[in-house]
């Protein structure tokens, strides 16, 4: 799938902790509840924490997920402003 350093993987960790389950992170990034569950398993295995307590509804972070997440809100606020960053570079190239 995707390298848990990918920032699609923190963007759905960021996103399912946000809403609350899979299923809403899912409807709202246009993929599949599975698709944002095994992201999210993979991200896990790849750091060897549990981020959520999954039997909890709606779901929770544990400590790990916590500090994670913290983390992963900076590094997608600097992921975003370079795209649009970039963005900008493009268009005022395209213009000159």
């Amino acid at each position: 799938m995707h390298s848990s350093a990918d920032p699609i993987v923190l963007e759905m960790f960021v996103t399912a902790k946000d809403c609350g389950s899979y299923e809403r992170a899912a409807t709202l990034l246009r993929r599949s509840p599975a698709d944002i569950r095994q992201a999210i398993d993979e991200l896990e295995q790849s750091l060897g924490n549990q981020l959520f307590a999954h039997s909890l509804s709606p779901l929770h972070l544990s400590l790990e997920g916590q500090m994670l997440y913290l983390h992963a809100l900076e590094v997608l606020d600097s992921w975003y402003l370079s795209q649009n960053i970039i963005r900008q570079l493009q268009q005022t190239s395209l213009a000159s």
